[in-house]
């Protein structure tokens, strides 16, 4: 499997893996509980904001042809939101972990991983090996280019399990 392919059978397998929840809510909301209803209201919110976003960067000239129509395609609904962390054409997490959230509190990155914890029935809070990798992703996107590997998020909130003496140095 090429890269490119690789690509595609992420985002394909997170379409398998959250696109029940969406669907049942958008099609029967009164058959889902109110957290995943919140939790896809917000990703609604979040990508009406993404879109203003997006529109102002490409007035600044910060994003080409190829990103823009990327990242136009992940922002059209609630399942390309998602499964375009799995491809992530046109830079498209970059561009996330550049916004800030609908409340401007943490990177869009952040808040969309929160909820998309809800929509599979976590509790954004719970330190899991997920929320490291989260941290770990969202520092590395923060550091740039030439980064250093896991900063701040991943250090200071790793799971005890992935700080014992036995996890250091892997």
């Amino acid at each position: 499997m090429d890269g490119h392919e690789l690509r595609v059978f992420l985002h394909e397998a997170i379409h398998a893996s959250s696109s029940r929840a969406i669907l049942r809510a958008s099609e029967n909301p009164s058959l889902v509980t109110p957290e995943l209803r919140s939790a896809l209201s917000d990703m609604d919110s979040l990508r009406a904001h993404l879109t203003t976003q997006m529109k102002r960067e490409v007035k600044e000239g910060k994003l080409n042809a190829t990103e823009q129509h990327y990242i136009s395609y992940y922002l059209k609904n609630n399942h390309e939101l998602v499964a375009g962390l799995g491809d992530n054409q046109g830079n498209y997490t970059a561009f996330l972990q550049r916004q800030t959230s609908v409340r401007g509190k943490e990177s869009a990155l952040r808040q969309l991983g929160k909820s998309i914890m809800r929509v599979l029935g976590m509790k954004p809070g719970a330190r899991t090996g997920l929320t490291d990798v989260a941290d770990a992703l969202e520092d590395l996107l923060a550091s740039g280019p030439n980064g250093s590997g896991l900063g701040k998020q991943a250090a200071n909130r790793m799971a005890p399990e992935f700080t014992s003496g036995a996890m250091k140095g892997m």
